[in-house]
This record gives structure tokens, sequence and C-alpha cells, in this order.
């Protein structure tokens, strides 16, 4: 659990986080294989890199040159602490949450452009809203629901695969709730 909240906000940026969510999926990997799954330039993340590094999000476990470099997460499944009565905490798991709408606005956008599929079982590009008053059991479904979809991809981590790599993205939020 993150509750440091420097290092909170260095998640706050899409590249950072998209870093971090790549090592989580794929595993320890070479800042060329990282750029060429996140679709940045090598040269791009290195700043980026040493930031996760000071934070003691990431480490480097190979690769005396920076170009042979090889990272990986410091602890599996990182999960942001959230305090909603701590103002500073608030404000700093609100900039990573907009860091994740616009990694998933970016990667939304680059898929849209190729061949992804978009409909039947396999339907690769997906983006909904829905809005709904729902009972205590209703929320208590949907929550189930994420959970297990966010169980189905930490359980197809795997450091070497020629299958494509998926982001999921969502948000989930009471409308006009406040105290």
């Amino acid at each position: 659990m993150i509750r440091d909240r420097k290092q909170i906000l260095a998640l706050a940026s899409p590249v950072r986080l998209a870093l971090i969510d790549t090592l989580e999926g794929v595993g320890p990997s070479s800042v060329a294989r990282l750029a060429a799954i996140i679709d940045v330039r090598p040269d791009a993340l290195y700043y980026h890199l040493r930031i996760l590094e000071a934070r003691r999000l990431v480490s480097r476990i190979g690769g005396a040159e920076a170009s042979q470099a090889v990272f990986k997460v410091v602890e599996p499944s990182l999960k942001l602490l959230y305090e909603p009565k701590d103002p500073q905490n608030r404000e700093a798991v609100t900039r990573v949450v907009a860091s994740m709408a616009r990694a998933a606005l970016r990667a939304f956008r680059a898929a849209f452009r190729g061949r992804t599929r978009v409909t039947g079982k396999r339907r690769e590009l997906w983006a909904a809203q829905q809005t709904a008053h729902l009972t205590a059991a209703e929320l208590e479904t949907v929550n189930r629901h994420l959970r297990e979809m966010l169980d189905t991809f930490a359980s197809a981590r795997r450091d070497e695969s020629d299958e494509p790599v998926y982001v999921l993205t969502f948000m989930l939020s009471p409308y006009g709730k406040s105290e």
C-alpha cells in the first residue's frame, strides 16, 4: 500500500503510471522493451525511471549502462492508500486518477486508429459511462465484477509473451456525494 505522499505524487504522470503498470504486468524489463510497449522513445523514459527509483517504486536489477538497465517494481500490485479525510492524500490521489484518465484517453486514441476489434467476443476497445441508482446489493455486485476484472489482469501477468498487452482503466464514484 502506497501511503507516502511523495510516492503517490510520483505517479501523477501518465508516463510514470504507465511504467509502473507495465512493469507490474509484464515483469522486469529493459528501457527499450518498456518504450516499445508504451509507445514512447526510450530516451524519454530515463527521467521518469530516475524519479520512480528515487521514490523507491522501482529498482534497477541489471545493466551497468543506462541503455542496458533492467527495471522492476519494488513491490507487486502497488495500491494507493485512500484517506478521504486527509486533504493532502485526497489531492495526491486525485492527481493520480487524473493521470489515469489522461493515459486511458491516450491509449484509446492510439487503438482507435489501428485495426482494433470493436465488436464481438474478443472486442478490444470499449468506452462507456452509465449512471444509475444502485442498491447496496447492486453496488456489491459491481464491486465484485470490478475485482474479478482486476484479478484476471493480475493472474495474466507474464514476463515474456507474444500476446498483446492491454490496459484497463475505470472509475466508479457516487454523484453529488459530499460531507
